[in-house]
């Protein structure tokens, strides 16, 4: 979902579908294709580190792993006239090709169930899968993710993440500062304790880290 997100930010998507089921996945975004002749590599974890011969992409990395721990594995990538896809089955490649598109919307869908072979039976939360939805919107302003047909949607970012987190409970309104992608956003609150909510790569750091160490520093620095 951090890939279907980078397109949002590079100004090619403004909507994430995702379904999720008892047992698999499906994630769907209207960005740009993936051309047909890296749709296999990137998947299977080759070396094809550039898109269109311009951007750089890692992708493959994480989305490798996804494919070997898979017992089924479906990529399609829709560029307006025709559709690129590939199918794998436990890591290991089963078809690839073109087809007809249906419609003229571009982008990526992949489709995965994970192999219980490899990581056993399973039981999937669906809170925490909500939980991390409605993180991604909160750090993507005005991209809408729909999960299972429920939208999230944070027209204001960070602004909307410390009044959904602090509330009432707010000495005055946050402070909201804003610069093209970069969002600040901060109050005191009656609870009488600080906190800070940071995240890595769209996802919570709980446990802290570097940016949050030269955070308090700095703060400490600017009260004093």
């Amino acid at each position: 979902m951090n890939y279907a997100s980078e397109e949002f930010l590079l100004g090619y998507s403004k909507l994430i579908d995702i379904t999720v089921t008892a047992s698999s996945f499906r994630i769907r975004d209207y960005g740009r294709s993936i051309p047909y002749n890296g749709l296999v590599d990137l998947v299977s974890g080759g070396d094809w580190p550039y898109i269109n011969g311009k951007l750089k992409d890692y992708g493959w990395i994480p989305r490798s792993v996804v494919c070997a721990m898979s017992s089924d594995f479906r990529i399609e990538s829709s560029n307006g006239n025709c559709c690129s896809y590939a199918h794998f089955k436990h890591g290991s490649i089963m078809e690839d090709g073109k087809k007809e598109q249906k419609g003229d919307s571009t982008g990526t869908c992949i489709e995965f169930t994970p192999d219980t072979a490899i990581i056993g039976n399973y039981e999937l939360n669906f809170s925490i899968i909500q939980e991390i939805v409605q993180t991604y919107s909160y750090l993507h302003r005005g991209l809408t993710y729909v999960l299972n047909g429920q939208e999230y949607l944070k027209p204001n970012g960070m602004l909307d993440l410390v009044n959904d987190k602090v509330g009432k409970e707010c000495l005055y309104p946050p402070v909201y500062l804003t610069d093209g992608w970069l969002e600040i956003a901060f109050t005191h609150s009656i609870a009488g304790k600080g906190g800070i909510l940071s995240f890595v790569n769209g996802r919570p750091t709980p446990s802290g880290g570097t940016h949050q160490k030269h955070l308090k520093i700095a703060s400490q620095e600017w009260y004093a």
